[in-house]
């Protein structure tokens, strides 16, 4: 297991512990964030994520996400395709 702490990794965990839980944070390959959507938020009529767009999460702010926790995350959807 890669337990080496990827830059994006880093971006997204700061990000999203600093984003309210009722919002989605869209970041694309390297961690930078792409933009934000209500969290549940579904889209329609031709609307889509913005283009570049790898990992969706949850905010986390007022609780707390490690680095290695988004690593883990990334690790394993890096893996599942």
């Amino acid at each position: 297991m890669n337990h080496e702490i990827t830059t994006a990794a880093r971006r997204i965990a700061r990000e999203i512990n600093d984003t309210p839980k009722e919002y989605e944070v869209m970041f694309d390959k390297d961690g930078q964030s792409l933009g934000t959507k209500p969290a549940g938020m579904w889209y329609v009529n031709g609307h889509h994520a913005p283009e570049g767009t790898v990992y969706t999460l949850t905010g986390r702010k007022g609780s707390h996400i490690t680095y290695q926790g988004v690593q883990d995350v990334i690790n394993v959807l890096n893996t599942s395709f």
